[in-house]
């Protein structure tokens, strides 16, 4: 979608630099909008294979640093969801269903009730340490 907005614009910009012939097709390839249009769709695979990256090294600090592999997966996982909802509206326009948004509220709550759980978990293991150490 971004590289046919960066072809438009740059036919749009051929068309009105001096010389340029006003009889002419609106939307041709010429050589130049060619390699434009090129280097945008090489600078986005650039991008997603970046994000990717940067996606894949905070998921793998995430598995070491969780108590499990479950906590981590699942707060990828509504992380995805949440940000694909949002840059898709942003940029693209898209619409997403309240049923849509409903089940990432629900698995939100989720996600709040695993960690309250693990909260617990470890408060009552600290007190129970806390105990032993006073024997």
């Amino acid at each position: 979608m971004a590289a046919e907005k960066a072809l438009m614009f740059c036919e749009t910009l051929m068309e009105n630099f001096p010389g340029a012939d006003k009889n002419k097709y609106v939307y041709t390839f010429t050589p130049v909008c060619q390699n434009v249009l090129t280097a945008t769709r090489i600078g986005f695979f650039l991008a997603m294979i970046a994000c990717n990256a940067l996606m894949w090294t905070c998921f793998t600090k995430a598995l070491r640093l969780s108590a499990t592999t479950l906590e981590a997966t699942i707060i990828n996982t509504a992380a995805n969801f949440l940000f694909t909802a949002v840059y898709g509206q942003v940029f693209f326009g898209e619409t997403v269903t309240r049923l849509w948004w409903l089940g990432t509220a629900l698995i939100m709550a989720g996600l709040s009730l695993m960690h309250k759980a693990e909260d617990d978990a470890i408060e009552a293991r600290l007190i129970e340490n806390a105990k032993k150490k006073k024997k």
